[in-house]
């Protein structure tokens, strides 16, 4: 009996150990990702984390043959990692509107429960119209910062630290908004996706190493057949 019950103690135990490390490494893989992908398919997500397994914990991984992984992996993985990956997506979103309405400090902010009358009476408002205009401009004509700038230098201290994805994330967001030509202020995958592949192609285009091929690859990806 006693031995009995310590079995079922070491398995518990086993069982809580391995549910901490899956939430640690599902933590970790959701950053790594949402550097790379703002809005990843579920392909992406299951080949980051192999990756991720592979490269980080290959001793856990090696416990599985290829079909039991996936298993594995679609029944303790996959719906909390999408959970994890939403949620920091929802917290960098914040950010960047937190910094942008502290740029533009002339004009209300406007909430997402906003009727569509009263977003399209705001971004009607003289300030929004000009600040929309004034989005890539000098703040001062001395200096070479512009108003975007000081809102990626706002959510990240340090410019050159901030992944080239998620500032193209930021520059959707703050365009897609101010945007008079919409009533759009909830932003989600569908609100938003031309817009950040119309930025990203524009980045990458100053790129030595871009190519058409490149831009044929970025297009099939982030709007699949």
């Amino acid at each position: 009996m006693g031995d009995r019950i310590a079995k079922l103690e070491k398995n518990f135990e086993t069982a809580n150990n391995e549910q901490d490390f899956i939430k640690n490494i599902i933590k970790s893989i959701a950053k790594k990702l949402l550097v790379e992908s703002i809005y990843p398919t579920h392909e992406e997500l299951r080949e980051t984390t192999r990756e991720f397994m592979s490269s980080e914990h290959p001793d856990f991984l090696k416990k599985f043959k290829k079909n039991r992984w996936q298993i594995y992996y679609e029944k303790n993985i996959a719906q909390l990692l999408l959970a994890k990956h939403r949620s920091i997506r929802k917290t960098l979103t914040a950010r960047i509107k937190d910094a942008m309405f502290s740029v533009f400090s002339e004009f209300p902010s406007i909430n997402t429960s906003t009727k569509k009358s009263e977003i399209k009476k705001w971004k009607g408002m003289v300030s929004v119209k000009r600040y929309y205009d004034k989005l890539f401009q000098k703040v001062k004509m001395s200096e070479s910062e512009t108003y975007m700038s000081k809102i990626i230098r706002i959510v990240w201290k340090e410019k050159k630290n901030a992944p080239k994805m998620q500032v193209v994330y930021a520059i959707s967001i703050c365009e897609t908004i101010l945007n008079p030509e919409n009533t759009i202020v909830q932003i989600n995958e569908e609100t938003i996706k031309q817009v950040i592949i119309k930025h990203y192609i524009v980045i990458l285009r100053r790129s030595r190493k871009f190519t058409k091929y490149y831009e044929g690859v970025i297009l099939r990806n982030i709007i699949p057949d």
